[in-house]
């Protein structure tokens, strides 16, 4: 069983329910914000717990969230597995852990719709096979967005850190990365009414919370230029 270290602080603001899942979260988290949406969009219960990583020692690095995760990032669901599943499933093993540990977002998001709120799928139905592919693809290549945007502020908080300024060449260069990465997921809000389908669904948790991110920080997006995914930003789904 998995239990709580005494290193690691509980900073949930809702009061604890027997077999609730736990969501170990952090604000501004890109990762964060993908599986709070899903867990919002499916309408089920958690408890949040909040870690702070502004301090002189991060709780991501403290030995209790170690344990957990490793590497020492976001985000990290455990779910409540007996008695919940045991109802559902009388011939599961009696040796089955009592909580499983969900690491990484986007699987955190197939898990979610995998084992919660059949009722509310935010991935097209098993036979709506090119439907349910692209949602799929959506999902995942919305990590090239992160990996290009990440490039540019690590540059910055890199020169920063080592007391110099960056060439004007690299953030020019990203900057043209992330635009055209964009010009991708324009294409794809163009298509449809969200970004793989008609409905809001799992690719939508995964992509626009990246999105935001980005406005949030500043980047200077060419929302003209992007009529589409500006339009679907400002449905207040994210």
């Amino acid at each position: 069983m998995m239990s709580r270290d005494e290193n690691l602080p509980n900073f949930s603001p809702i009061l604890e329910e027997p077999h609730l899942p736990e969501l170990f979260f952090i604000n501004g988290s890109i990762p964060s914000w993908r599986v709070m949406m899903a867990l919002h969009e499916n309408e089920l219960k958690y408890e949040a717990t909040r870690l702070r990583v502004m301090s002189d020692r991060k709780e991501t690095r403290l030995p209790g969230f170690l344990a957990l995760n490793h590497r020492g990032k976001m985000s990290v669901f455990l779910d409540a597995i007996v008695p919940r599943q045991a109802e559902q499933h009388p011939s599961m093993d009696e040796s089955a852990p009592e909580k499983v540990v969900i690491n990484e977002s986007l699987a955190i998001l197939q898990y979610i719709e995998k084992y919660y709120n059949p009722s509310h799928p935010l991935l097209p139905l098993l036979p709506q096979w090119a439907c349910r592919a692209q949602a799929l693809a959506r999902s995942q290549e919305s990590e090239n967005l992160r990996l290009a945007y990440d490039a540019l502020e690590n540059a910055h908080f890199d020169a920063e850190h080592r007391g110099g300024k960056l060439d004007p060449v690299e953030p020019r260069r990203m900057i043209a990365a992330v635009e055209h990465e964009l010009d991708h997921w324009e294409v794809y809000a163009a298509k449809t009414e969200f970004i793989a389908e008609e409905v809001f669904g799992l690719a939508d948790c995964a992509f626009f919370p990246m999105l935001a991110y980005i406005v949030h920080r500043g980047f200077e997006w060419r929302r003209q230029a992007s009529p589409a995914s500006s339009a679907q930003l400002d449905t207040g789904e994210v």
